[in-house]
């Protein structure tokens, strides 16, 4: 480092000691009943002197891609235009993979904050536009010791006013070892562990600062390949397929014969439901970019995936996920109440004090002010539905 650059952030971090920043911290793959019940020292010391929900939402469908990019601008993927991870072509039958940096269509919690003079920070996240620094999940990998360390240093060297972290090694070991695994818990208490060194330096550093933490999904265990069954089934409907491990996107041919696709699997217990134009537009997602229909699976059950845990389906292991906020301006308690991934970013942008998210839809969580929000209930009854089919 330079003289000049060490004196700069010699003079800008002294300035900003008593700022209020926030630290949104995501844990990608973990669902809120394997985070509040896996007995976690430093996460579960921010949930008893900060603020928890009990419910949170993720978007439809459960995937990584879509989860951040609408858990970073409050947007839906119908807006967004991340609507799957990969979109299967079938007219050239060519899988095309969704870059969210490409084709987000939606501000990010990031360009927005950036828009207002906040200095901003990624380390390992899904979405970089608007960041001022910026570290790779390609470079980083999934070491957890690493990701903690270039926080760490970006808050040293930098002093953001908003800086997001992911850690992505819970998710990955879960799709090798199964959802909940021996192998995924230990994962987990290495975060935990990560996040417990970070929180120390925070308190060290500065006055003011809050801690976000949320997921963009769960995940289930894969029991049972249904892949040859459904597929000869969804062919003599005449319907082409695409399996995406726990969700069969569908693509009508001139032979389609929906009703008969219905009978044919309405008893079938891997089966949750299926799903076309407008349910698929209720619940915030473009048809156009996906297929004529969906065909959720029940727990326990894969298509066109070889690992032994996965999500995309929207069973509670994979959409319900957690979500606390601690710090300076967050009062104590937890709410029973449900939310979704896409208030995160109003709220963030909300505790800095920031205005004008641009697409946004989610709602500013007022809980944790310790202030009675008018929370409306609408998306939450439709996906509610959802989760109990």
């Amino acid at each position: 480092m330079s003289k000049a650059w060490e004196e700069y952030v010699k003079v800008n971090l002294n300035n900003d000691k008593n700022k209020e920043r926030v630290v949104h911290i995501i844990i990608d793959g973990v669902s809120n009943d394997f985070l509040y019940n896996s007995n976690l020292k430093n996460i579960g010391r921010l949930m008893k002197s900060g603020f928890h929900y009990e419910k949170c939402y993720s978007i439809f469908p459960t995937l990584t891609g879509p989860a951040h990019t609408s858990m970073n601008s409050g947007a839906l993927p119908i807006d967004t235009g991340v609507n799957l991870n990969m979109y299967y072509d079938f007219e050239n039958n060519k899988l095309l993979h969704i870059n969210p940096l490409k084709y987000s269509k939606a501000e990010s919690i990031a360009e927005t904050l950036s828009k207002s003079g906040r200095k901003t920070a990624g380390i390992c996240g899904q979405m970089n536009r608007g960041l001022n620094y910026f570290v790779s999940e390609a470079y980083l990998g999934h070491d957890a010791e690493k990701i903690t360390d270039y926080s760490i240093e970006a808050l040293n060297e930098f002093a953001p006013d908003y800086i997001q972290l992911v850690y992505f090694t819970v998710d990955t070991v879960q799709h090798y070892y199964g959802a909940k695994s021996k192998e995924s818990l230990e994962s987990l208490l290495w975060v935990d562990k990560e996040i417990g060194r970070l929180i120390d330096y925070l308190e060290r550093n500065f006055n003011n600062f809050n801690i976000v933490i949320s997921a963009d999904h769960g995940q289930d265990t894969i029991k049972n390949d249904i892949s040859d069954k459904l597929y000869k089934i969804i062919l003599e409907c005449g319907f082409n397929y695409y399996g995406y491990g726990r969700f069969v996107v569908i693509k009508s041919t001139k032979k389609a014969d929906k009703n008969r696709l219905i009978k044919s699997l309405e008893n079938k217990d891997y089966v949750k439901t299926i799903l076309f134009k407008n349910e698929l537009i209720k619940l915030g997602v473009d048809p156009t970019k996906i297929g004529t229909g969906l065909i959720l699976l029940n727990n326990g059950y894969g298509a066109g995936t070889e690992y032994k845990g996965d999500h995309g389906s929207y069973t509670k292991e994979e959409a319900l996920v957690p979500l606390v906020f601690y710090g300076s301006k967050i009062k104590k308690g937890s709410s029973k109440r449900a939310c979704e991934i896409i208030d995160t970013a109003p709220t963030i942008a909300d505790i800095l004090n920031v205005k004008g998210l641009e697409n946004n839809k989610g709602q500013m969580l007022k809980d944790i002010y310790g202030v009675k929000s008018n929370y409306k209930k609408d998306r939450l009854n439709i996906l509610a539905q959802l989760l109990k089919k």
